[in-house]
């Protein structure tokens, strides 16, 4: 017999409320896939969510149980009668539906055709896997302040939270516009963000942190306090994306004096933008960098690490045992 092996959350707390348990696989309708899941890719709404903080843990605080994870590639098991354009055995990666749907920290879900895409043999399925949420929300927030502006040529932008998942895509497609882009970061992370292609950056845990420049635009992916530092920093009439929403009053307020504008934004899960991204991907503009890749027993570890921004991109669990006779 197959079991849907899953990590799950019965309560809100540390990461020692994750535990491993053994599920039917779920069931899939006329409308459905059944996709066994190779990754699932990590992000900081996991971590909030699983202590209880933000918008998914109030959607999924009456649940029983709670299966995390918004993004994973996988490969296609079954297909239900009404499904065009996907078949048992296709590579794909796509989006859970978390927190409406259980979430992607599962060997095995169903989701509906609209919410994955076709995985190109160019690009590996544990890459794959970090593509939905952080490329999308880099690709979007660039999008609205390429909007906001009026253009990206020759345009100098600020991105706080440089090396993380959303980041250090944002810079690559705001390069691929034109964009003169500046990242903050930690001291460790210079390196990093070098080789990537930064115009240059700001160690916010240096002597030397301050700015040196006046930005069109500014895009917050980090959404704390310390990025009021920086308003001053924003000319007249210039464009601040905070992700997921505005850092505080204080900071809007200040926006506001300098007559620019300040909003949030929350990632739009959408087939279009996938495709969108994958053409940069495709075209070499944009490269998506995993540095660590969990294995699903390790997924305290995981989540110590992306809620300590350990890492340098983004960061994966493997969704199928080293050794198992019945996944």
């Amino acid at each position: 017999m197959i079991l849907n092996h899953a990590i799950v959350l019965k309560e809100f707390g540390s990461e020692d409320v994750l535990s491993t348990e053994q599920l039917q696989l779920p069931r899939y309708g006329d409308d459905k896939i059944l996709i066994k899941i190779g990754y699932a890719g990590l992000n900081p709404i996991d971590i909030k969510t699983r202590s209880g903080v933000g918008w998914a843990a109030d959607k999924i605080s009456s649940c029983s149980y709670k299966i995390l994870g918004m993004e994973f590639s996988g490969r296609v098991q079954a297909v239900g009668a009404n499904v065009v354009g996907f078949q048992v055995d296709d590579e794909v990666f796509g989006w859970s539906g978390f927190p409406d749907d259980l979430g992607a920290y599962q060997q095995y879900i169903t989701v509906g055709p609209s919410s994955i895409v076709k995985r190109p043999d160019s690009i590996e399925s544990f890459i794959a896997s970090s593509i939905p949420v952080a490329g999308l929300t880099a690709l979007q927030a660039v999008e609205k302040v390429r909007f906001g502006i009026g253009g990206l040529e020759n345009r100098r932008v600020l991105v706080i939270g440089a090396s993380g998942g959303c980041g250090h895509v944002a810079l690559q497609i705001l390069k691929s516009f034109g964009a003169s882009v500046v990242g903050v970061c930690s001291s460790r992370r210079v390196a990093f963000l070098r080789s990537l292609g930064f115009d240059d950056i700001i160690e916010y845990d240096a002597n030397n942190s301050g700015s040196r420049y006046k930005y069109d635009a500014v895009i917050d992916f980090v959404g704390i306090d310390r990025a009021g530092e920086y308003v001053s920093d924003l000319k007249e009439n210039g464009y601040w994306l905070t992700i997921p929403t505005v850092s505080s009053l204080e900071t809007i307020a200040c926006i506001q004096e300098r007559g620019a504008v300040g909003e949030g934004m929350l990632v739009e899960l959408n087939k279009a933008d996938i495709l969108k991204l994958l053409e940069l991907i495709s075209s070499g503009d944009v490269k998506v960098i995993v540095d660590r890749i969990f294995q699903m027993t390790e997924v305290k570890q995981a989540h110590i690490h992306v809620g300590q921004n350990a890492g340098f991109g983004k960061a994966v669990l493997k969704m199928t045992p080293e050794k198992c006779d019945d996944c």
